[in-house]
């Protein structure tokens, strides 16, 4: 009997205790968890694949003493946005694996609604809440029965478990970043200044620049920000380097870049990491979040109030880095553009590798000491003695030729560190060989040449001696990435 077979009902625990020739009070025991006779577990778990049965959480709530109904309620700004999408993802794992599914929604950015969907949830009996909070009043939130944490900015006139990034220190380090390669003319790109997290960028971004000009443009979104690119470009001192300060004005300053042409000529930072973003031409320096640590912190923290802490309200501060995979570097004196890369691998890859402590086949780190002298993939130094490095299977996502890297590879089990402030050739590098590739207009390699790591500018010069180069990409043999790239 199928359940089909029900009369289109949805089966009952009656049904599969007909079934199994059980009794009620059995299949009840096994469905809450407790242990049976393995020969009765059997005909019960049967019965319950042959009729298709759901437990009825909101039954069985009703009947629990604790009224917990095994759910949590997120409400974020936009579930449809990439960083909120990969916030959620690290609420659920911790949910998951505490038996517990998770709800949400969207509030847009709208307080009232925000107000609606916190009330509709707790009404469902929901065991905590995780809010990114839309207003600039959260009072509305305090409920007294169901606990309460928040993540990505914090609440104003409630007291509460609150996770959040470096966002002041992400926008110091973007501006540092462009003002150590030259730049004294930075723009900045920013959504609604109430928002928290705009504040916060702005703030970091005005405190690095010091008596620099500022060229700010707020209220943006994705769909007018290519109005704000071009009115900053049209000045007569117009800047030399943008900032994005949230990820959607990232992808919309790319392509407004694209669309008027300057996206050589213009050194650009982005906020927040972005699909392929080291896959463009030229590719894009970003400071990056680490949303799904955001996640997760948020969720434990909520787990633990949910299961009986009392004590005062904790703050996490989770770190953000920038990730310079290329952009960023002023023009050279001879006119060419060079850009210095990192990762060969992916940006956004390995920080989730390293964030979720397992490489991109799924698998734990095998990680172990350094003895000191290890080449290692996506670095710019060798291992030191001591350190910590982890080895990694690696399968390429969204890259081709000069930026394929395949695995298993050698990284740093930590973020790497910097490459050298004046933007110039780490010095590791200058006494190794490099292969040095030179691309046509088509994206073809068309020549390449070994050279020693003094002789590096000889042989771009050599190479760019043919008019059909367009690009010559530098890949230290050592460590078998693509460090820099010149372009004409």
């Amino acid at each position: 009997m199928g359940a089909a077979g029900l009369d289109g009902r949805r089966p009952t625990m009656k049904d599969v205790a007909t079934l199994a020739n059980v009794s009620l009070s059995t299949v009840s025991r096994f469905v809450n968890g407790e242990p049976g006779r393995p020969e009765l577990v059997a005909r019960i778990q049967q019965a319950i694949d042959l009729l298709g049965y759901q437990r009825d959480l909101t039954a069985s709530t009703l009947r629990r003493s604790d009224r917990a109904s095994a759910s949590i309620g997120v409400v974020v700004a936009d579930v449809g946005n990439p960083f909120f999408a990969a916030v959620l993802r690290g609420i659920e794992e911790v949910a998951r694996a505490r038996g517990s599914l998770t709800v949400a929604a969207s509030s847009d950015e709208d307080p009232a609604r925000e107000r609606e969907l916190a009330a509709a949830l707790v009404a469902r009996r929901i065991d905590g809440l995780i809010v990114v909070p839309a207003g600039d009043d959260s009072a509305h939130l305090r409920t007294g029965r169901v606990p309460l944490s928040f993540v990505d900015r914090p609440p104003r006139y409630l007291d509460g478990d609150t996770v959040l990034s470096d966002n002041a220190g992400g926008a110091v380090l973007a501006t540092r970043h462009l003002i150590e390669r030259g730049h004294t003319r930075i723009g900045f790109l920013g959504v609604q200044e109430r928002i928290y997290t705009c504040a916060e960028r702005l703030r970091g971004y005005r405190s690095a620049l010091g008596a620099l000009p500022a060229f700010v443009r707020l209220g943006l979104d994705q769909g007018v920000v290519a109005s704000a690119v071009a009115d900053l470009l049209a000045l007569p001192e117009s800047p030399t380097a943008l900032i994005a300060s949230q990820n959607l004005l990232t992808i919309g300053t790319i392509h407004a870049l694209r669309r008027l042409g300057q996206q050589h000529r213009i050194a650009f930072v982005g906020f927040d990491d972005v699909p392929l973003a080291d896959a463009l031409d030229p590719s894009v320096t970003v400071v990056a979040q680490q949303p799904v640590l955001l996640g997760r912190r948020a969720a434990e923290l909520l787990f633990e109030r949910i299961e009986g802490y009392g004590g005062p309200s904790r703050s996490i501060t989770v770190d953000t880095v920038l990730i310079p995979p290329a952009s960023g570097c002023a023009p050279t004196d001879d006119g060419y553009m060079t850009t210095f890369f990192i990762n060969a691998i992916p940006a956004a890859e390995l920080a989730r590798v390293r964030g979720a402590g397992q490489d991109t086949e799924g698998n734990p780190f095998r990680s172990r000491d350094s003895e000191g002298g290890e080449p290692l993939r996506c670095c710019l130094r060798p291992a030191r003695a001591g350190e910590r490095i982890a080895l990694i299977a690696y399968r390429p996502t969204g890259t081709a030729g000069a930026y394929a890297e395949s695995g298993p590879v050698f990284v740093h089990a930590e973020q790497c560190t910097g490459y050298p402030s004046d933007g110039g050739w780490p010095p590791e590098f200058r006494d190794r060989q490099q292969v040095l590739r030179a691309y046509d207009a088509a994206g073809r390699i068309a020549d390449a040449i070994l050279v020693e790591g003094a002789e590096a500018e000889a042989g771009i010069a050599k190479l760019f001696a043919d008019p059909a180069h367009v690009v010559v990409h530098s890949r230290n043999v050592l460590y078998g990435c693509y460090m820099f790239a010149v372009s004409r």
